[in-house]
């Protein structure tokens, strides 16, 4: 999976967390192509999944004063896990959402109460666990902390 980022969260971060609601899913993380995250101004948050694509973009609130880092991180997990549920009913098929906008033909990626519902599953298990996910999430691949470690002896 690609990550397409403009945040302050580190790559790392953004791929570990996709990774997780994806698999708390049960969907193969293969099944989603690209992931794009970015700030936004205000304090709500929002994504788009372009299932046709197999992308998501997820876009959280920039301004950390409006109620700090675990504010944050939980408006990047709620969209994150919307949108990929989205990518997990794409991929099981799931056809249950009508387009009034597209004369009424069924659309595929499920309906936004089913996608809720799974998003919500997804967000309660990381509230069990959070403090031990934020931990292992944040913790630097090996190859970062090697290198980072050999530049601090030279």
């Amino acid at each position: 999976m690609k990550i397409e980022n403009t945040t302050d969260f580190p790559d790392y971060f953004l791929r570990r967390m996709t990774s997780w609601c994806l698999k708390q899913h049960e969907c193969p993380v293969r099944e989603l192509k690209t992931a794009t995250f970015r700030n936004r101004s205000g304090s709500t948050y929002s994504g788009r999944c372009y299932w046709w694509e197999r992308r998501i973009v997820c876009s959280i609130p920039r301004n950390p004063v409006c109620g700090g880092l675990e504010f944050r991180i939980n408006k990047l997990l709620r969209a994150t896990a919307h949108e990929t549920a989205h990518i997990m009913l794409y991929a099981t098929g799931s056809r249950t959402r009508v387009s009034r906008r597209h004369g009424g033909r069924v659309s595929m990626g499920g309906s936004e109460h089913e996608t809720c519902r799974h998003e919500g599953y997804v967000y309660n298990t990381f509230a069990e666990r959070r403090n031990e996910l934020i931990a292992a999430w944040m913790t630097p691949p090996a190859r970062i902390a090697r290198a980072a470690a050999s530049g601090a002896n030279n």
